[in-house]
């Protein structure tokens, strides 16, 4: 897990809006966020540069992990992180998460493609092998990638509920 203790540099911040603003910079990471961010909570570039990537990675764990509320983004934190901090900076990811999904959907470089995968099933029932080919860029990769026989059935498992779920969308409609 990443040391998110770098974020403690925003109870430096004035008022709640100043903490906002930062994280949008972190967001949005313009070539002035650094120092934008270094004056404003009078510190060292590379104390905002870790405050950039913490803000970050929480970013991308909670885009990632498909969290909405708050109070899956709070449980980020490490238990002993500062309650109202940590509140603060669930309670603006929640409101900001929209605008920010917008905002690095068009102007970030977009996840790789997948192009093409194949898979198959050892015979000694230890798992499936995946073959992944995927499009980065105008860069082609291919991935080799090993399912263990429990993560394989939840795999088929989640992929069947969701079938299921998208068989009674359509009964409805």
């Amino acid at each position: 897990m990443n040391d998110l203790s770098s974020l403690n540099l925003l109870l430096k911040a004035k008022s709640k809006d100043l903490v906002l603003k930062i994280c949008n910079e972190a967001v949005k990471r313009s070539n002035d966020s650094v120092t934008d961010i270094s004056a404003a909570l009078e510190c060292t570039d590379k104390n905002s540069t870790d405050l950039i990537r913490s803000i970050n990675f929480i970013l991308s764990k909670v885009l990632r992990e498909g969290f909405t509320d708050s109070s899956d983004i709070i449980n980020i934190f490490p238990d002993d992180f500062h309650k109202n901090l940590a509140g603060l900076i669930s309670k603006i990811f929640t409101e900001m998460l929209p605008s920010w999904k917008l905002y690095l959907s068009t102007n970030e470089v977009s996840l790789p493609k997948l192009t093409d995968f194949s898979w198959t099933v050892n015979s000694d029932s230890s798992g499936c092998n995946l073959d992944l080919e995927i499009q980065d860029n105008s860069q082609t990769k291919s991935i080799h990638a090993h399912i263990s026989r429990s993560a394989l059935i939840e795999l088929i498992k989640w992929f069947e509920d969701d079938q299921k779920e998208h068989r009674q969308f359509y009964w409805i409609v």
